[in-house]
């Protein structure tokens, strides 16, 4: 019986994560390289600039649609 209840609060914790409408934690920027920077270490920053942003990008978007829906079901309950 424990095991049951453990995988039933889990489950609620998953949706309460995934709807959430607290604002998200963003991932941290990389430093730009100076000027004087190898090609090599411009281009490794420019993937990881891409891949941070992408990440943030989709997590403010995913957080803006959850705040909307909640916005929206309030607005239906309590008028």
């Amino acid at each position: 019986m424990a095991s049951k209840s453990k995988k039933t609060k889990s489950v609620a914790l998953l949706q309460k994560r995934y709807n959430s409408t607290k604002k998200p934690t963003l991932l941290k920027y990389p430093k730009r390289p100076k000027q004087s920077a190898t090609t090599a270490s411009k281009k490794k920053y420019l993937e990881s600039y891409e891949r941070v942003d992408a990440a943030n990008t989709k997590k403010l978007k995913e957080w803006q649609e959850n705040v909307n829906e909640a916005n929206a079901l309030n607005k239906k309950i309590f008028g």
